[in-house]
């Protein structure tokens, strides 16, 4: 399990794995890694306190965030947000596949019941956002005028027509991911998903979500 957060995250990212061990099986184990943008000594102690559980290990990885300053933040998003594109380099070798929490989530099942889900030759597994479901909603719901007041954007990849994208692409929440690393590693999908952050820059909405199904369409 993958999660990431700076100090201002720390007590979210408590919730979301206190939940995550509550949920999981008593004969599971978890292996943690926590990609550290910034998580205060105090804050680490507090956590490692919550999260006591014989069945945890954690590793705590420290990213050159340097790496991501320059993509676009808002108020309450900051570059912590990108450094989960990191993962296929910092991520110990032996690190074949992983499931990515975001560090602001409730973990109400067993996580055991995800990892068993087949990855085939796909490169992630993610689940479709209910508030922006397509690349292009209007033309993509039979029944968009009764969903309408329900959608947070219609096109939330608002260039999809000039990147040459599918109207009915399913467009995915970043949030809950199961990640092929192996294969992230092999077609540099992390660098990709940067470079196309720069290149779009204008375009992009939800930071690295926008990013991430543009190159996984």
């Amino acid at each position: 399990v993958v999660s990431c957060a700076d100090d201002a995250y720390a007590m979210p990212l408590g919730v979301t794995i206190r939940s995550a061990l509550d949920a999981l099986h008593p004969e599971c184990r978890m292996r943690l890694f926590v990609l550290d943008g910034g998580i205060s000594a105090e804050s680490q102690a507090r956590l490692a306190a919550s999260w006591s559980d014989p069945r945890l290990a954690v590793q705590w990885l420290r990213p050159d965030v340097d790496a991501v300053r320059d993509l676009p933040v808002s108020d309450h998003i900051s570059v912590a947000a990108y450094l989960r594109l990191l993962m296929p380099t910092l991520l110990p070798a032996d690190v074949k596949r992983v499931i990515y929490v975001d560090a602001d989530m409730l973990v109400r099942r067993d996580l055991a019941e995800l990892w068993a889900e087949p990855q085939g030759e796909h490169a992630a597994l993610a689940v479709q956002d209910l508030a922006a479901p397509y690349f292009d909603a209007e033309s993509s719901i039979p029944q968009i005028q009764r969903c309408r007041g329900h959608l947070a954007a219609f096109t939330p990849v608002a260039n999809y027509r000039e990147l040459d994208l599918p109207t009915d692409n399913k467009y995915f929440n970043s949030g809950l991911l199961v990640l092929n690393i192996d294969q992230w590693r092999r077609e540099k999908i992390g660098e990709q998903v940067l470079d196309c952050l720069r290149e779009h820059r204008q375009h992009v909405l939800w930071w690295d979500q926008y990013a991430l199904n543009v190159v996984l369409a």
